[in-house]
């Protein structure tokens, strides 16, 4: 009796599973992404002209202050000057160079917080200074409505911005306010006095 072939099958040998990434591969391309992300964090995204004269502040630190200039003044077309036609940023380096120097650290530390937080929590893998004006300005919203120290930080932010643009005098004038009463009508300053006798 002939001996029947052997039965054949019409699947084809299963192709080999692809490889696991090893922890090698994921390491590399974690450090790779890392890399990208940190360039283009670090890589200035548009020109910004420093005043020459600036003393305390740090270049970055005006750069910043220079952004957030048309965020938290009038905006164009407005009857008050434009930030760039007053030394706004002079001004801003005058203020904190009078700061005590534990209130000059902790506001360096807000700087270095409101400038590099959008890369790892704002979702916009840069820094503030690289995010479009409005942008910025949700950025600095979510700042305002944040914990108690983000929201100490913006203030305090904002707070030298706009004393540093109303603190110029080239901006009274659309304001009807000719300056300090003291210098109009030449009252002497005599800083801090007891009140006069008699008086509670």
């Amino acid at each position: 009796m002939a001996s029947l072939p052997a039965p054949t099958s019409d699947v084809s040998p299963a192709s080999p599973a692809p490889a696991a990434p090893t922890r090698r591969r994921a390491l590399l391309g974690a450090v790779g992404l890392a890399g990208l992300l940190a360039v283009r964090a670090c890589v200035p995204w548009r020109a910004v002209a420093l005043p020459s004269t600036l003393v305390h502040l740090t270049p970055s630190e005006a750069r910043l202050f220079a952004r957030l200039l048309p965020v938290f003044l009038p905006p164009p077309g407005s009857a008050l000057l434009p930030p760039d036609r007053l030394p706004v940023l002079e001004n801003i380096d005058a203020q904190v160079g009078r700061l005590p120097r534990p209130a000059r650290a902790l506001l360096r530390q807000a700087l270095l917080a409101l400038e590099h937080g959008a890369v790892p929590l704002g979702g916009a893998l840069t820094r503030a200074t690289n995010l479009s004006d409005a942008a910025l300005a949700d950025w600095l919203a979510a700042w305002s409505r944040g914990g108690e120290l983000q929201r100490a930080a913006f203030g305090a932010v904002k707070q030298l911005v706009v004393l540093g643009y109303y603190g110029a005098p080239g901006a009274w004038p659309a304001l009807q306010y000719d300056g300090p009463v003291t210098d109009v009508r030449g009252i002497a300053r005599l800083g801090n006095q007891p009140l006069p006798a008699g008086e509670p």
